[in-house]
């Protein structure tokens, strides 16, 4: 059953590129997230103010979510797949010229903006492909390779901070996303994403 799900996967060539774009950001986000927090502290930010730093990229999310209908309407699945890579990459560079703990968190919030809309649209994609009976398996399979990616992330973040600090970090992190929005952008099956609409037969 395992199998099933995993040759389906790798044989829809949307879905495989996705799953492994969802992997590259899931690394960088994750690695994102012990960065921020350490820069913080070095900053000299108290608790609450972290804190309060978190709040603002939650509020970002949420702020995606209310969206996320819309964008899913009105925007080309390839133009919010390609854009949001580049705006996580960007953003994420920028961070390193920060030297203030709110903005470090506004910066963040609005990475977390394009979040949920991103999740929606491939998540849409995946159930207009994969047939029923098969949903859980290749779910199954595709979060192996997304999931898996998380914690990979967290330790390349610690190991980067001990020898680099965690403002270089941010560089080498922007430079992650950069290599998955360059892939986005070379793969064919990503610039030619058609609006799910007319995917759905009749």
């Amino acid at each position: 059953d395992i199998g099933e799900g995993f040759r389906f996967l790798w044989q829809q060539t949307f879905l495989r590129t996705t799953f492994f774009l969802v992997a590259g950001t899931n690394f960088g986000h994750a690695a994102l997230s012990l960065v921020l927090i350490v820069r913080a502290r070095n900053l000299g930010a108290s608790s609450t103010l972290i804190g309060v730093m978190l709040a603002l990229f939650s509020g970002g999310a949420l702020i995606g979510a209310f969206i996320a209908p819309w964008v899913q309407r009105n925007v080309r699945p390839s133009v919010l797949m390609i854009g949001s890579l580049w705006l996580w990459a960007a953003l994420t560079y920028a961070l390193f010229f920060v030297k203030q703990p709110l903005v470090l968190g506004a910066l963040c919030g609005l990475q977390a903006v394009v979040g949920p809309p991103w999740n929606v649209v491939i998540g849409a994609y995946r159930y207009l492909l994969v047939p029923d009976r098969l949903l859980g398996r290749v779910g199954a399979a595709g979060s192996l390779v997304t999931w898996g990616s998380i914690p990979l992330g967290l330790l390349s973040a610690g190991y980067l901070i001990q020898s680099f600090g965690a403002r270089a970090t941010f560089l080498v992190l922007g430079g992650v996303f950069t290599v998955v929005a360059v892939a986005a952008v070379s793969a064919r099956v990503i610039r030619q994403a058609s609006r799910l609409e007319a995917m759905i037969p009749g």
